[in-house]
């Protein structure tokens, strides 16, 4: 079939307006016709735009919703063509600039054609008209991020489409120069991963040809299934969208050099007190902050963790929320190696002062979950940070065998705390208090972040390019294992192994 003339569409259009049948198989041409008819029609609709009629709405929508990013089947057509994306993108620019009534549309078009393309052509020439478009329409930007995280792929999509998307938005991000838009984004990423991060189960992996508990009881189950562990897909998901965010962050560390704090870290301190708080969501989206900020400097590291631990100390925040902040902050503490010991022993002062005149207002009370994570908390900076106390005398100063002589730790927390205690605090670890029974209330949100990453693939990236600049002690010197192995009955693992 010919080529389309604007007069003999126009005609069809007039037709049409009075047949909705017609009006139908127009808009169906145009959205999903063959390049060798849009070609010609939009590159005269370009031409043209400026004399267009309102009956012609119809015909302008339906052409900005052309699917130009689909691969198309016929001889030379197995994808798209450079020309099609050069007319269809001057096509949107003349229209938006006539009109910003066709604006949102075109967004919604972007959002759902261009950055979910398997073409990587298709998605840099999206990205290039939709900073385009931006930089007409500065204006636009809260539009431009609403449709961006409106459109973004639900969580139960395949994790290639997710992560095609979350690959495009890095892209916007990284051309555009709004900070409201940058800020958006890294929200809008952070929020896809909390919504997807509960459908990882506790055990990520599964053995194949295992059955589920519904089919067992009318299938017979064969004893000789292979026991090759595979990762489940929900896993497979979150493993590939981390990969997909590390990625993301070395580069803007290379791109923006100092303004990385700025740019990056802040919005995401900011989404996680949107997202991630409110979610008890650490699980795995907490070692995006770990990476960001294991890339800055000591000042950042040490401003958020900061931030982070003043949230606990705030009675009008509720007691879940004060405890997600702290385990937080205790976790960056113990991982990121660029905070230092002082900074360390400042926030054991703090905590410490917290729980002392807790006993003080409360000397008769029950197990109160804020106060034991955070004597837990404290535990497991001391015994993980040692470092910090092999500068330090003051420890002793800190009461903080008070502390967790009334607060009960678990067996091997307590072992190992009393073991760095005696040789690099100076106290008395008789007081120590027995192990925590079992059964006492904590809630949800009392879990130590950061402890391992199950997920393979984020597990190598991290072990062979993120272990230079995380904390490793997993070697000391042979003369403090040593003190360290005799202190207590069983052999005490080291922190942060290879493993």
């Amino acid at each position: 079939m010919g080529a389309l003339s604007l007069n003999a569409v126009d005609k069809r259009i007039r037709e049409a307006l009075d047949d909705k049948v017609k009006m139908v198989n127009l808009q169906r041409m145009v959205a999903r016709g063959p390049a060798t008819q849009v070609v010609p029609l939009l590159r005269d609709l370009a031409s043209v735009t400026t004399t267009l009629k309102t009956r012609h709405d119809v015909l302008l929508l339906a052409a900005l919703d052309h699917d130009f990013g689909a691969r198309r089947v016929g001889k030379d057509e197995s994808k798209p063509t450079k020309e099609l994306l050069d007319v269809y993108s001057q096509f949107v620019m003349n229209l938006v600039s006539v009109s910003a009534q066709f604006v949102e549309p075109a967004l919604n078009s972007f959002a759902r054609r261009g950055l979910l393309s398997e073409e990587e052509s298709v998605r840099k020439a999206t990205v290039t008209l939709l900073v385009q478009l931006l930089k007409m329409y500065p204006q636009a930007t809260e539009v431009v991020a609403a449709v961006l995280r409106d459109r973004y792929p639900h969580p139960v999509r395949p994790y290639p489409e997710l992560c095609l998307y979350t690959r495009s938005l890095f892209s916007i991000f990284e051309h555009c120069t709004s900070p409201v838009l940058q800020e958006a984004i890294i929200h809008a990423v952070i929020d896809k991963l909390v919504a997807v991060q509960p459908s990882v189960p506790d055990d990520v992996y599964y053995v194949e040809g295992e059955l589920k508990e519904e089919e067992s009881k009318t299938r017979v189950v064969s004893f000789d299934l292979p026991e090759e562990k595979k990762l489940c897909s929900h896993a497979e998901k979150m493993d590939a969208l981390l990969i997909e965010v590390f990625q993301f962050l070395d580069r803007a560390k290379a791109h923006l050099g100092d303004a990385f704090a700025e740019t990056v870290v802040e919005p995401l301190v900011t989404a996680f007190a949107r997202f991630v708080a409110p979610a008890y969501g650490g699980r795995f989206v907490s070692f995006v902050l770990l990476y960001a900020l294991s890339l800055s400097d000591g000042n950042i590291a040490e401003q958020v963790v900061n931030r982070l631990s003043i949230v606990f100390f705030d009675s009008s925040v509720i007691s879940d929320i004060r405890i997600f902040y702290l385990s937080l902050s205790a976790a960056l503490l113990i991982r990121t190696h660029c905070i230092n010991a002082k900074f360390v022993m400042d926030w054991l002062k703090r905590v410490c002062q917290w729980l002392n005149q807790f006993i003080a207002r409360n000397p008769e009370f029950p197990d109160n979950p804020d106060f034991v994570f955070a004597a837990t908390c404290v535990a497991r900076v001391v015994t993980e940070r040692w470092d910090a106390l092999n500068r330090n005398d003051g420890l002793a100063r800190l009461r903080i065998m008070r502390i967790l002589s009334v607060a009960r730790l678990p067996n091997e927390l307590r072992d190992k705390f009393c073991a760095i205690a005696a040789n690099f605090g100076g106290v008395d670890i008789r007081s120590v208090a027995k192990p925590h029974r079992s059964g006492s209330y904590l809630p949800r949100s009392a879990k130590l972040l950061l402890e391992n990453i199950e997920l393979p693939r984020t597990k190598e990236l991290m072990r062979d390019h993120y272990r230079q600049v995380v904390m490793d002690i997993a070697e000391p010197v042979e003369e403090f294992r040593n003190q360290i192995q005799s202190s207590v009955a069983a052999p005490i693992p080291m922190v942060l192994s290879s493993s």
